[in-house]
């Protein structure tokens, strides 16, 4: 079960569950994105391929969750790999402003909460009995990892970037709530795998109410969502315990990632000022300290 599915990584993870013989279910806000990605998908009967299904879902919905739920309930149908990917709104910059209407900022922040972060609680509350019920056998194939569960987040819920609180915050919080989910089921399913998926510059649109696509020519320092969903996998071939998986693009490498994500966590012990990597008084005190960062 993919979430935000039709389109950009979400449709690139379905297009490479599909290939490997996973029967897919792909759920997504935006019946018409939803109906191409189906299209899109061979329809010969290939027995090393899985099966492709559609779901119109609005993720931000209890009842829209509930409604599905009936739907995998009715045909006796569980999952084993869920991901949770939809989300919408990083392009927006609205803040609070003390003095002037915030008519508009409080239903924008209600949005991307609702959708961002409630989106993926509603998706585990529905769907994580599935991972944790008494018949998994945490032991089958040697103690292996058989079910997995990937969230995906985003840097600037981790290095919190000025220009959009109310995203940066709900991925922060989708963070959050990953660590914790991937803590617990370590010790009451330790069969399922748990990831935070933190995509780099991708080449993908994303919008309001699910209203997706690419369009133009691609950045030469982005990534496709293919090259994304590769490094999902890889990492998950190599790291079995791991939690996060921070990819890289055209422009930004893993040390520079790392980098930044250890000048965040100084900004805190230090007691620096916030978001000093982007205060332009301090911009080349910030620089020379951050190539001094050893990784």
């Amino acid at each position: 079960m993919i979430t935000g599915g039709a389109s950009g990584i979400g449709l690139a993870l379905a297009r490479h569950c599909f290939s490997s013989g996973m029967n897919v279910h792909i759920a997504d806000i935006n019946k018409t994105t939803l109906s191409s990605a189906i299209s899109s998908f061979p329809t010969n009967n290939d027995p090393s391929q899985g099966s492709i299904h559609s779901h119109e879902l609005d993720v931000a919905s209890l009842k829209s969750w509930s409604n599905l739920k009936q739907t995998f309930s009715s045909q006796n149908l569980s999952v084993d790999f869920l991901a949770l990917n939809a989300a919408i709104g990083g392009s927006r910059t609205l803040s609070f402003n003390l003095h002037n209407d915030n008519s508009q900022t409080i239903p924008y922040w209600r949005e991307i909460m609702e959708t961002n972060l409630f989106g993926v609680i509603n998706g585990l509350d529905t769907f994580l009995p599935d991972f944790t019920s008494s018949t998994n056998n945490p032991d089958k194939d040697g103690g292996k990892k058989d079910k997995a569960i990937v969230i995906t987040g985003s840097k600037q819920g981790i290095t919190n970037p000025p220009g959009n609180p109310a995203y940066n915050a709900a991925k922060a919080a989708i963070k959050s709530l990953t660590e914790q989910l991937h803590f617990s089921l370590s010790m009451t399913a330790p069969h399922v795998a748990v990831r935070l998926l933190v995509p780099g510059w991708t080449y993908t649109g994303i919008g309001n109410k699910g209203v997706q696509g690419d369009s133009g020519e691609k950045p030469s320092g982005a990534w496709m969502s293919e090259q994304v969903v590769e490094y999902l996998v890889k990492k998950m071939g190599e790291q079995e315990e791991g939690c996060y998986v921070v990819c890289p693009d055209n422009d930004v490498d893993e040390i520079t990632d790392k980098k930044r994500v250890i000048w965040a966590a100084k900004e805190v012990v230090e007691d620096r000022q916030p978001l000093s990597r982007w205060r332009e008084d301090v911009k080349d005190e910030v620089k020379r300290e951050m190539e001094g960062i050893e990784v």
